[in-house]
């Protein structure tokens, strides 16, 4: 018989320019996923996500999407599973390329244990 091993989530709020936003630290049992968003607020509207329900407000700086990243890694550090990054949640990466390009190679830096990235 096989047990699964239940993900955890949990919810690591912030508050950039009056705008609550955070990062989801989402825990499975072979890797864990740091999801933050690129934007606060997105310009596109696609009918599936939550953050086509407000306008854009700004693109988040790649220190303040690092310090997303660093604060959901300090509430809970690296316990020598694999890390993935995943741009997710609200706002678009692709329109805030330069900025989630700059986290992206600053992630040895923050922890070794990251291996992946994810462009949602």
């Amino acid at each position: 018989m096989q047990v699964l091993r239940r993900s955890r989530v949990q919810f690591r709020p912030a508050e950039s320019s009056g705008y609550r936003t955070g990062a989801l630290d989402i825990s499975l049992a072979a890797r864990r996923i740091i999801s933050v968003p690129p934007q606060l607020g997105c310009r596109i509207g696609c009918t599936f996500c939550v953050s086509g329900e407000g306008p854009v407000v700004r693109n988040l700086t790649s220190a303040e999407i690092l310090h997303l990243v660093e604060e959901a890694l300090r509430a809970a550090p690296p316990d020598g599973r694999p890390l993935e990054l995943s741009f997710t949640g609200e706002g678009e990466p692709a329109l805030n390329w330069r900025h989630a390009a700059a986290v992206c190679q600053a992630l040895p830096g923050v922890s070794a244990d990251f291996d992946s990235v994810r462009y949602c």
